[in-house]
């Protein structure tokens, strides 16, 4: 089996972090464990592990295609502890509603979509876009390519180093 290639796939992870990254004029519950962007294969319709109350991190996991990585995540899924409850959502889509707004990680449930501020997941209790999610959903997929492209090696050495 064709591994991925993993500098490919962890620029689209750093890329993704920062691109979803947004700060809240309001306070909004956030989740007091962090949350880790993780790489790996895309596990077509494997069902990964739920998260452990003693892991410290949340996850936004990333799965791609060994030898098709700069088309991006073909897979995007996160896993949460919240409120002493183990929580999977898979099939997510990060949408942004224009080419300078932060990205929403959109859920399978419409009443649920997540952003992040940085540390932790934000849960939000609505997703964007109404009826027609389509085009937010492509034109984040379009920048979060762009700018993993853009991405330096040394920010991948950087994020490492955290």
């Amino acid at each position: 089996m064709k591994k991925v290639d993993d500098q490919i796939a962890q620029k689209f992870a750093i890329a993704a972090g920062t691109l979803m990254t947004r700060l809240f004029s309001t306070p909004l519950k956030t989740n007091q464990r962090g949350c880790m962007f993780a790489i790996g294969s895309a596990a077509a319709g494997a069902l990964p592990t739920l998260p452990s109350p003693d892991s410290k991190f949340d996850v936004i996991g990333l799965g791609f295609v060994p030898g098709r990585e700069w088309k991006g995540p073909a897979e995007v899924f996160v896993e949460e502890f919240r409120d002493g409850e183990s929580k999977r959502w898979t099939n997510c889509r990060f949408w942004a509603d224009t080419k300078d707004t932060p990205f929403y990680l959109l859920t399978d449930d419409p009443e649920l979509c997540f952003s992040f501020d940085g540390y932790a997941l934000v849960p939000l209790f609505a997703q964007p876009g109404g009826d027609n999610q389509e085009a937010g959903i492509k034109l984040a997929r379009a920048r979060l390519k762009e700018a993993a492209l853009r991405l330096p090696l040394d920010e991948i050495r950087r994020h490492r180093m955290m």
